[in-house]
């Protein structure tokens, strides 16, 4: 995509989203979990958010607090915005879209992305500047794989009869 795309995948839709008003030491409730957690410590993120533990745990991990307006977030923005915003992974994106119940194409942030990706790559624009196709006269790197593989188990490629 072009550069000045970039800066516009992470763009909130629907913000500003505003974290609960917690403190360290504070009980609430997260959707993830499931369960009562405590709030062991604020994430250093461009949108900071309260990480929590659940409480019948004795220790172990913590991880953000799923609730209030991070939810909303989940379930409208794109996962790319969710990821730079929360300053979190694209497994713990999909962990919580799982719990919300929220599918692929189904919030404005991700249906936003995937059809201007698709218009991006029909408008022509992912031919190199010579208009030819280089995937055309390239092998990928699957395909060289799978040739030298099939070169060494076969003994080599025959031709002829």
């Amino acid at each position: 995509m072009p550069r000045h795309a970039a800066d516009d995948r992470v763009k909130l839709l629907h913000g500003p989203y505003r974290a609960p008003r917690l403190r360290v030491g504070d009980r609430a409730t997260c959707l993830l979990r499931d369960c009562d957690v405590v709030v062991t410590s604020w994430s250093d993120a461009p949108i900071p958010w309260p990480r929590c533990r659940a409480l019948d745990s004795g220790g172990g991990g913590s991880g953000l607090l799923l609730a209030g307006d991070l939810g909303e977030a989940v379930r409208r923005e794109s996962a790319a915005a969710v990821r730079h915003w929360w300053a979190v992974s694209a497994l713990q994106v999909w962990k919580w879209r799982k719990v919300l119940g929220v599918r692929r194409m189904e919030n404005d942030g991700s249906r936003r992305l995937t059809l201007a990706a698709s218009a991006w790559i029909s408008s022509g624009l992912m031919l190199a500047p010579d208009c030819s196709a280089p995937w055309a006269t390239t092998p990928s790197v699957g395909q060289a794989r799978f040739s030298k593989k099939f070169a060494r188990s076969a003994g080599g490629f025959r031709t002829g009869g």
